[in-house]
């Protein structure tokens, strides 16, 4: 208001009010769901696959026609689980739109190792049966599944993974794992031993040894979390993954950094509608990094250094992405340390063992086959990661190879991984839906890539409007010829599209997951707001049915009733809540409450005047 006021000369000038303003874009949301916010939505969602031949979308609707999950992804996001989907990870988040419905994000690693989203979802719960549908869903679309999902260890996820991806290696997330940890046990000293354990590069005999040691040390042999803990070992142990691929992902951190980016374009008052357009909106501004990326990528040189193996350095740097290269870089650099012991035949391959100059105990074993250039080491990294380590690069070095064998450079790692999958995927003769998908997935990636390169200055934008506008007028003929002239425009197969959803009805509210029980920064439970008329939980003075039957209470009357109201809902709550004994510390932790209710139940605050503005009305 104030930009318009400016460029008027005045708020006089200007001819209407900031309230306006407000007025006119609250009709607006109201005339876009006017035959219901969850029909706007589908149709949004459906009238995108005009311009987009390879979206998906499925949903699910309840015995009462409401919606209830909603699931979709688009050609770009398909294509990329093509070139990065080996490695899965995925999260749920909430208060992203008015429905408090979670929402589950499925994102990956890209060859800059930079987050790509694969897929989202909307659920109305957190159930086993939930995570089961996404899941499935989520398998209809891209046509294959995962080989390592990475998720925060919640019991319905878990079970849902195994039931869905029954071949896909699951790893909890290290993060979380630690949090608990130090929920669990208070002790500094276990936590860094700990952690440790968990990250300790090293067999399985040796892990079971450091275990057993750090159990006895710090006497946690009846903690009932460390055993269980100790059960689930084979999904966050270093030392029973090592062997596993997951292109170093070990946490579920990117799936919060995609919820973070997210929430700077999404609004917990946002409707169904609104929601998805905005997320469509923060996805391409998401995706402009990895168009950024790749421009640095092809046409940068990344400045060599002099690590002795000038040749590798050069040949690396021509087919790995530029992310890539500094980690092989590294690789590079730490192979000058590595000390050749001796060799031997075995078989058809030749035997290197060799030892670090740091650590002269450890004696690290690559199998070599010079006919196919295929390598193996007993670190383990090239399995996990998918570059190159130390020792490898020592015997590339000893056999005098100076350019890097295309069998030991992962396609996900290249400059142009995305190109080679395709050359990959034509070998493998796919099917003509999946060659439709991967069309419109190329065509679209590329569109980004023209879109960012002809903003940056007129003459460019010049260029690129004239050269599309030829390029469309030479498709359309190619278009017309293939068809015939005298063949009809084809029959809009879509249809009205809110004609189509009519009948699916709002999703109801979901209230999440320990949405009533918070913690402030002080460790301490906050509880809810409440009604101030009953002093029940789950509502608001005004819309409260059982106000109290006599209106002159006084003021010590109501507090009692409303302390009764708190007692009874603790019980309920398994005690979950504790009483404190000291009536000055009680009133202390009052006011804490409510200073940190109007901060963090700033949306509970605002519904209810909402509510308080509609009776007034």
């Amino acid at each position: 208001m104030n930009v318009v006021s400016n460029a008027a000369g005045g708020y006089a000038n200007v001819g209407y009010t900031r309230q306006d303003v407000y007025n006119y874009v609250d009709r607006c949301r109201k005339e876009n769901i006017s035959n219901g916010d969850a029909t706007a939505a589908l149709s949004y969602l459906s009238c995108k696959s005009y311009n987009d031949n390879g979206f998906f979308m499925k949903f699910k609707v309840g015995d009462d026609s409401r919606l209830e999950k909603l699931f979709w992804a688009d050609s770009i996001s398909r294509l990329d689980f093509g070139c990065f989907g080996d490695v899965l990870s995925f999260d749920t988040t909430y208060k992203k739109n008015a429905y408090n419905m979670p929402l589950v994000i499925f994102s990956g690693v890209n060859h800059h190792n930079n987050t790509c989203v694969f897929a989202c979802a909307l659920m109305n719960n957190e159930t086993e049966e939930s995570y089961d549908w996404v899941l499935e869903a989520f398998v209809e679309a891209m046509g294959k599944k995962p080989n390592a999902v990475v998720t925060d260890g919640d019991k319905a996820m878990a079970n849902a993974v195994s039931k869905v991806f029954p071949d896909a290696t699951h790893r909890l997330c290290s993060w979380h794992l630690f949090g608990n940890a130090k929920d669990h046990v208070k002790d500094k000293k276990f936590l860094f031993s700990f952690k440790n354990c968990m990250f300790a590069d090293c067999g399985i005999e040796e892990f079971e040894e450091r275990w057993r040691s750090m159990i006895t040390k710090f006497s946690v042999e009846d903690n009932s979390w460390i055993g269980n803990t100790y059960e689930k070992r084979r999904e966050w142990a270093t030392a029973y993954l090592r062997d596993k691929f997951f292109a170093n992902v070990r946490t579920t951190s990117r799936c919060e950094g995609v919820n973070s980016f997210i929430k700077k374009y999404v609004s917990c008052q946002h409707n169904l509608l609104e929601f998805v357009n905005d997320f469509d909106r923060a996805l391409r501004h998401f995706r402009e990094n990895e168009v950024k990326a790749d421009f640095k990528s092809n046409y940068g040189t990344p400045e060599l250094r002099n690590t002795g193996l000038r040749s590798l350095e050069i040949s690396g740097a021509s087919v790995y992405s530029r992310e890539a290269f500094f980690t092989f870089r590294e690789q590079l650099e730490a192979s000058n340390g590595c000390i050749m012991t001796r060799s031997f035949e075995r078989s058809s391959h030749r035997v290197y063992e060799m030892t670090m100059y740091e650590d002269s105990e450890v004696v690290i074993e690559v199998t070599y086959q010079p006919t196919t250039s295929e390598m193996e080491c007993s670190c383990y990294k090239f399995r996990s990661t998918g570059m190159l380590c130390a020792h490898m690069i020592s015997v590339l070095r000893e056999q005098r190879v100076k350019e890097l064998p295309s069998e030991l450079v992962l396609p996900r790692w290249r400059k142009d991984p995305k190109g080679t999958m395709e050359k990959l995927q034509r070998n493998d003769t796919p099917s003509e839906e999946e060659e439709r998908i991967w069309r419109s997935g190329i065509i679209q990636y590329h569109n980004l890539q023209l879109t960012s390169l002809a903003a940056e200055s007129p003459s460019m934008f010049k260029v690129a409007r004239a050269e599309i506008s030829a390029l469309c007028a030479k498709l359309k003929g190619m278009s017309t010829l293939s068809k015939g002239a005298s063949s009809e425009p084809a029959e809009d197969d879509h249809g009205d599209a809110s004609e189509r959803y009519k009948d699916v009805k709002d999703p109801v509210q979901t209230r999440f997951k320990g949405g009533r029980l918070t913690k402030n920064k002080k460790g301490k439970v906050v509880k809810s707001r409440q009604c101030g008329h009953c002093g029940g939980f789950g509502h608001y003075a005004s819309t409260c049915k059982n106000p109290p039957k006599n209106s002159t209470n006084s003021s010590s009357e109501q507090v009692r009733n409303k302390s009764t109201a708190k007692v009874e809902e603790e019980d309920e709550l398994d005690n979950e809540v504790e009483e404190d004994e000291d009536d000055e510390e009680e009133e202390e932790e009052e006011e804490e409450d409510d200073s940190q209710d109007d901060d963090e139940d700033g949306d509970d605050d605002e519904e209810e005047e909402d509510d308080d503005d509609n009776d007034d009305s």
